[in-house]
């Protein structure tokens, strides 16, 4: 395998993903100063990747099967999650995702220049993330061949599991609108964040799908990096915090008795939340 080599053509894929990324995410702080909601980031981290993959594939000029096949499997998971973060963050959008509300609290001054930098943070973030589907749009003679079909299933079966595990946890918001319990049925059961480990594994179908490619084994860098952000940095670490704060002892049982992110069977404990 030929080392990672930064030439013209690579440079220029991550330049336009950085220009289009920076500009879709300064589009979004702009719209997020009229709501003080800085949730208004998850839509161009969403529907961005199918404006990067398309772009990449234009100014390389790619269109085998196997880059439609990829183009398919970015657009619907990117359409599927920024519709429903779009809607769920419109329904209400004065009403800020309660890990942006502690990080808001925290600021002492320059609350909009903080945050500007935030959005462009994740705008950084979206150009390393797309190293994996990058490798696939500059490589001409990408086809479909048993890698690939896997990488095909693993996505397909990690889109449906994150479709569910978000239509449980919002059917079970629904149900307790107003009380102080804590989702532990359905996949919630076996991780507290299910939702966030198959986004993982949708980075990672996106991973093997690409592995074929010139420097293919660069592709992981993309589910190594989400995995990091969605561990320590915006998910599961900031979501935790709040949901102690919120629901105490009742989501502290939960949290000794179900695994942080990989669904695993739950432990037995003493005390048992509300359902």
């Amino acid at each position: 395998m030929r080392l990672f080599e930064f030439n013209h053509d690579l440079i220029s894929n991550y330049m336009l993903v950085g220009v289009l990324a920076s500009f879709m995410m300064t589009v979004a702080w702009v719209v997020h100063l009229k709501y003080k909601n800085a949730s208004i980031a998850d839509i161009p981290w969403c529907f961005g990747n199918i404006i990067f993959f398309a772009a990449m594939l234009k100014l390389n000029d790619t269109c085998s099967t196997a880059h439609l096949v990829m183009l398919a499997m970015i657009t619907l998971w990117s359409a599927r999650l920024g519709i429903y973060l779009t809607r769920r963050i419109f329904q209400d959008p004065y009403n800020e995702d309660g890990r942006f509300k502690k990080i808001r609290s925290d600021l002492k001054s320059h609350e909009g220049l903080w945050f500007f930098f935030m959005f462009q943070f994740q705008a950084a973030l979206q150009v390393a993330l797309c190293t994996s589907y990058l490798l696939c749009a500059m490589d001409s003679n990408l086809q479909m061949g048993l890698l690939q079909y896997l990488a095909l299933c693993l996505f397909l079966f990690s889109f449906a599991m994150q479709w569910l595990a978000d239509s449980q946890l919002a059917r079970f918001a629904k149900e307790n609108r107003g009380k102080n319990n804590v989702c532990d049925t359905g996949l919630w059961k076996y991780s507290r964040h299910p939702n966030y480990f198959f986004e993982f594994c949708i980075w990672l179908s996106f991973a093997i799908f690409a592995i074929n490619s010139p420097n293919g084994a660069y592709a992981f860098i993309s589910p190594a990096l989400i995995y990091f952000v969605l561990t320590q940095l915006s998910g599961v670490k900031l979501s935790e915090e709040v949901s102690l704060a919120k629901r105490g002892d009742i989501y502290r049982d939960y949290m000794n008795r179900t695994s942080s992110f990989f669904l695993l069977p739950p432990k037995n404990s003493k005390t048992k939340s509300e359902t």
